[in-house]
């Protein structure tokens, strides 16, 4: 089966029975997201100024003990810290809703 991977704007593609309705701005976030990951693959950083990619994408582990997610697609792109509340990151707590994930429960029950 062949898809359409770039139909143009305001065309309707079904892909497994899931419509897919594009708009102009999420093809330019795909050509974004692509640009970065092809770059990152050839030069080891997503971002690349004045190469159309994401812009401001740096490493998840900044100084000290912080971990920083970087968004990408919404009014609030760029890269956050898990623990910065002015975010919508922040005010999401995953650093907290996910511990458990790392917990002696956890890795005890998927035998790590």
């Amino acid at each position: 089966m062949s898809h359409n991977i770039r139909p143009k704007a305001n065309q309707y593609l079904a892909v497994n029975d899931y419509s897919y309705n594009p708009t102009a701005s999420d093809q330019r976030l795909a050509i974004r997201e692509t640009r970065s990951f092809s770059t990152f693959a050839s030069l080891g950083q997503p971002s690349l100024k004045g190469h159309g990619t994401l812009e401001g994408w740096e490493p998840a582990f900044g100084t000290g003990n912080e971990t920083r997610v970087f968004v990408i697609g919404s009014d609030e792109e760029g890269l956050h810290s898990l623990r910065d509340e002015s975010s919508d990151i922040g005010r999401q707590r995953l650093e907290e809703r996910c511990a458990f994930i790392n917990s002696p429960e956890v890795v005890k029950e998927l035998q790590f």
